[in-house]
């Protein structure tokens, strides 16, 4: 993903939605319909995390295919207008197309965890020590995001 400049707006919403959406939308391929999932995830600047079960559907796909699409969005509000049909909705969105791995490494799993639960769990558990049984018993996937798109309409007038 290129690196974010200083002034470029669509970075600073791509950074923005990565780092603070409370769920994305992971799709994966399949041999006879995808699949979609909303999970948590954390994002470190470089590339996102998220855990699971150690087994189920979304590791049986991503033995077979690593690619992946990524979906994550921040709905502010709805407009109401004089006609449903002037209606009209503030939001951005992020698509993304990347690869997702299974994480092995016990430290980059454990920085993961520690990400994920810095984000969900509240400042009270930002120095929690995750125990290697907690570890042990989940799951992580690296994503590696190589196409992204945002997309938003009706923000500016709302902040």
């Amino acid at each position: 993903m290129p690196p974010m400049r200083r002034n470029d707006k669509e970075s600073r919403d791509r950074e923005g939605l990565l780092r603070d959406a409370p769920v994305c939308r992971l799709g994966l391929a399949g041999a006879d319909y995808p699949y979609v999932v909303p999970l948590h995830f954390a994002w470190d600047g470089e590339v996102l995390y998220v855990h699971c079960a150690p087994e189920g559907e979304k590791l049986q796909r991503l033995i077979r295919d690593e690619r992946v699409c990524v979906e994550i969005d921040e709905l502010s509000g709805i407009v109401p207008a004089a006609s449903p049909c002037g209606f009209s909705t503030r939001y951005r969105s992020l698509i993304a197309f990347g690869r997702a791995a299974l994480v092995g490494d016990p430290a980059e799993k454990r920085r993961a965890l520690t990400a994920l639960t810095a984000k969900y769990a509240g400042p009270e558990f930002a120095g929690w020590e995750l125990t290697p049984r907690e570890i042990e018993r989940v799951a992580v996937l690296r994503v590696h995001l190589e196409e992204v798109s945002v997309k938003q309409s009706g923000m500016e007038e709302h902040k």
